[in-house]
């Protein structure tokens, strides 16, 4: 017999002991969980690490644009889901009960979060920055002007955007943010803003005048900096709600645009958008699907990986030395930005099951325009 001829033979019968014993059950299965979320070089890593570090689970990662993921979601496919927006969630879940008849969600788990900025041209920076929570309400309620705020006769009306809140999440969660600021100020702070808290009268007067004087005008992630601030001696509003997690994801690529502007945390509180790991009901009930998702879930909250998700733009939730350190370089890297490692007291976002109906709410507020 030929050694060419043996090597074949000895491949053929190791393919074949191999079939039986996987089939036989001597060698188990893989578990098999999906993953679905939008493409990002670095979570398609983590996920082959995951995949390398456990032998006998295939993560499968699928990514699709929010729109197709949700999609996908609600036709039963996936396992596992990290939304970009709490929209997404609520579409999803729409469709699949009007299918079926049990919920499609079975576990939420926050694996890091991203707080509310302020965003002004470098201009009127060190006068927005300046602004209490307080300051702001009343120079949007009271339609001040600068010359009533500084003494600035050219600067005309202060203005203040966010995008639409009976539209947007950001928005929805911005006009939140001003909610929990008038319970406080009333000594009767809120964990969180739900129906009870729009209910309330004295919220109902105090909201009214800044919804007719904030300025709405839709947008995705970082388009204001060209929309807003691309004229630095008349900015087209003053002073803007975002995430940080828009800025830490697009000033590498974005850097000029960037330089126009500065951002700023509110110093008495600020709104916590949690991101959170979303397990489907049906694969927690399958027992080795939910070993898997748990341990996937782990993996994610490790001090290692947490770190590794500072570098999508995001906080983690655990907080340790490495962490500490890698968020004070980021403050030592865009600190002239505004960038900042400590945050003020943290409220979070409005939870997904709540915002549609926060959202009619707050549209009857809206004037017509």
């Amino acid at each position: 017999m030929s050694k060419k001829l043996f090597t074949t033979i000895s491949i053929l019968v190791a393919a074949v002991a191999a079939y039986l014993l996987f089939f036989s059950g001597i060698m188990p299965k893989k578990t098999r969980i999906v993953f679905v979320t939008t493409e990002n070089m670095t979570l398609k890593d983590l996920c082959a690490d995951f995949n390398e570090e456990n032998s006998d689970i295939k993560l499968d990662i699928v990514f699709e644009e929010d729109y197709n993921a949700e999609e996908y979601v609600e036709s039963g496919r996936a396992d596992i889901w990290l939304p970009y927006e709490s929209r997404y969630l609520y579409y999803a879940e729409d469709h699949f009960k009007y299918d079926r008849g049990y919920q499609l969600y079975g576990r939420f788990t926050k694996i890091a979060f991203t707080p509310m900025i302020f965003v002004s041209g470098k201009e009127r920076y060190a006068q927005t920055s300046k602004m209490s929570l307080q300051e702001i309400y009343n120079n949007i309620a009271e339609k001040a002007t600068w010359y009533d705020i500084n003494g600035k006769a050219g600067w005309g009306r202060f203005k203040f955007e966010c995008p639409e809140p009976h539209r947007y999440e950001e928005g929805s969660d911005c006009i939140s943010l001003f909610m929990h600021h008038y319970f406080i100020s009333n000594g009767d702070p809120r964990g969180k803003i739900g129906l009870k808290e729009l209910d309330n009268e004295g919220l109902k007067e105090h909201i009214k005048p800044l919804m007719e004087n904030i300025i709405m005008r839709s947008r995705y992630e970082n388009s204001f900096l060209y929309d807003f601030f691309d004229n630095p001696d008349d900015p087209t509003v003053d002073t803007c709600a975002a995430y940080e997690q828009t800025f830490l994801n697009t000033i590498a690529y974005d850097s000029r645009e960037w330089s126009k502007v500065r951002i700023h945390y509110t110093k008495e509180l600020t709104i916590s958008k949690p991101i959170y790991l979303v397990s489907m009901s049906k694969s927690l009930n399958d027992s080795k699907k939910a070993e898997a998702i748990k341990r996937f879930e782990d993996f994610l909250l490790r001090e290692d990986v947490q770190q590794e998700l500072i570098g999508l733009g995001y906080r983690p939730v655990k907080t340790t030395a490495a962490i500490e350190a890698e968020l004070a370089g980021l403050e030592e890297k865009y600190g002239d930005y505004g960038f900042q490692a400590e945050l003020p007291e943290l409220r979070d976002s409005l939870d997904y099951s709540f915002l549609r109906e926060f959202q009619d709410t707050i549209s009857k507020y809206i004037p017509e325009r």
